[in-house]
């Protein structure tokens, strides 16, 4: 756990700055990242995965020296910590890194870090993508920098194809006078609105200074925001569910009378309503009548039944890997 005062490694040398406590995901030349010129005011990047962010699917971002991410010149944005435009003088000092994964030991660390902190999500991540910005200055007031004014923080993306993990991690960040009294944006900027975490602070304003302190997942220097769905955030999460997982569905087929014809076998069923979950409303079961003109068992109902209904939930971005036949009741029609 990082505690005020805890140490902080920075290897210049190899262009790499590591968190002692692991707040930090790996970053900097050292760990293989790409470090964005200092040339640029923005970086376009092509994603080697689709993410999907809020239900919209993007296979671009952009980074900005200016503390944020932005999905495909879209109106939706990923906003680690920005304090006003052209305010990081990246020309001055400081790096801006990244990198995508797709295989390796940051994929295991990113799966076992969102099954800790969300122990009832079933998650396996495929894809991660980690942006930080180690060490830059802020100045748009033409002044003088002194060389500890500057900042490092990182966010991180986190996708299992479906399920989609936004990281905020935050180091030492320490502003000019000038900036001390603007209010910093931290965010996920949205069509359906914004999520952020000004509520969490005292007056509704982010305490910059001690942001590697603070934490809605008891990791300090870490704020864990959710961008697949709709949901509630908050200030402290529980070990509890946040995104539901349903309960497998009771499946109850019932045989045949004599009152269908011959080649009556299974049916295909109409598809059944699903109806998206949040917090406050979870599906917890689902049964299933099925028309028979056969007897059925488990193996039948596997490969005739189920096939056909975990493909329906799939194209609609649904987990179908709990899907199973909990139990099976013939009954006469």
């Amino acid at each position: 756990m990082v505690t005020p005062g805890s140490l902080w490694l920075v290897v210049v040398a190899f262009g790499v700055c590591t968190n002692a406590q692991g707040t930090f995901y790996p970053f900097g030349s050292a760990a293989g990242d790409t470090v964005m010129p200092h040339s640029l005011n923005s970086q376009l990047i092509q994603l080697t995965q689709p993410l999907q962010y809020f239900n919209q699917n993007y296979d671009k971002i952009s980074a900005f020296t200016d503390g944020y991410l932005n999905l495909q010149n879209s109106g939706d944005y990923i906003v680690p910590f920005y304090i006003g435009f052209e305010s990081i003088e990246y020309r001055e000092r400081g790096n801006i890194f990244y990198q995508q994964y797709t295989s390796a030991d940051v994929l295991h660390n990113a799966t076992q870090d969102i099954n800790s902190y969300f122990p009832n999500v079933a998650f396996n991540a495929t894809w991660v993508f980690v942006a930080t910005w180690d060490r830059v200055v802020y100045d748009n007031f033409n002044v003088s920098i002194e060389n500890d004014q500057e900042a490092t923080f990182q966010v991180v993306l986190i996708s299992d194809r479906d399920l989609l993990f936004i990281f905020m991690n935050y180091g030492d960040i320490t502003l000019p006078p000038q900036y001390v009294s603007i209010r910093p944006l931290i965010a996920l900027i949205y069509g359906g609105g914004v999520i952020t975490i000004d509520s969490c602070f005292p007056n509704g304003t982010i305490d910059y200074v001690n942001l590697k302190t603070s934490s809605n997942i008891n990791v300090p220097g870490r704020w864990v925001l959710p961008a697949s769905i709709e949901t509630n955030f908050t200030c402290s999460y529980p070990s509890s569910l946040v995104v539901p997982t349903p309960d497998p569905p009771t499946i109850t087929p019932f045989s045949q009378a004599g009152s269908y014809p011959s080649s009556l076998v299974v049916p295909t069923p109409d598809p059944p309503t699903i109806t998206p979950f949040s917090q406050a409303e979870q599906t917890v079961g689902m049964s299933l009548t099925v028309l028979s003109a056969e007897r059925l068992n488990e193996t039948v109902v596997e490969e005739q039944v189920l096939t056909q209904l975990r493909e329906f939930l799939r194209e609609r971005g649904i987990d179908v890997s709990w899907i199973r036949v909990r139990r099976m009741t013939e009954k006469q029609p």
